[in-house]
């Protein structure tokens, strides 16, 4: 596959993918900045499954991952933690094909790196920053973080949860996520993949 950087995104559910697409591509981003020895372009997209996600029909799911890694050079599967044999095991389906895998399992729940970072909540009005953790570290000891990002949110108007989802994708701070264990270990694994494709 020739370039630019192609990464792709299967995640648990439709709403993750609001607040992982602009993450992942920030991150991935950030990485070819940071250690690339050469320019490197990466993809304006993150690409994804038309339909499927990892709680879609097993023979959909495994047909749409196929195809999606056909088109990559980089696939993150997204699972919570407690889901995340699941993704592990799809990754592990996918392996030797074009795309290498990656699996991104934030401890809990996604909502939990949502709440890493309170500077985040700045462009949402109404957003009440004294329910998030003091440390970006202790958002895995959330035990229950979708519970808490609603009461975060309560004052802020909108019609969904994925209304702000992307917005948050956008704007939390890598630095501050670098803190959070599980999400470190992501990064980790994604740059030693990075560097296994040359890409760094």
């Amino acid at each position: 596959m020739s370039r630019p950087l192609v990464v792709g995104l299967i995640t648990e559910g439709r709403s993750d993918r609001y607040f992982l697409e602009p993450l992942v591509l920030r991150q991935v981003g950030s990485l070819l900045e940071q250690g690339a020895r050469r320019t490197v372009a990466l993809a304006d997209d993150v690409a994804t499954c038309p339909r499927a996600t990892m709680v879609s029909d097993e023979a959909l799911l495994h047909v749409e991952a196929a195809e999606l890694a056909r088109r990559c050079h980089l696939l993150f599967v997204h699972s919570d933690w407690n889901e995340r044999g699941k993704a592990e095991k799809l990754a592990e389906s996918l392996s030797g094909g074009q795309a290498r895998t990656v699996v991104l399992a934030p401890r809990r729940e996604t909502e939990a790196w949502m709440l890493a970072d309170a500077r985040a909540f700045r462009r949402l009005r109404g957003a009440d920053v004294a329910y998030l953790p003091t440390a970006s570290e202790a958002v895995e000891k959330e035990p229950d973080p979708k519970s808490r990002l609603r009461q975060v949110m309560a004052q802020v108007t909108h019609n969904r949860a994925e209304d702000y989802f992307e917005s948050l994708g956008q704007s939390v701070d890598l630095t501050a996520l670098a803190k959070v264990p599980a999400y470190a270990d992501w990064v980790t694994r994604t740059t030693l993949i990075l560097k296994e494709l040359h890409f760094l």
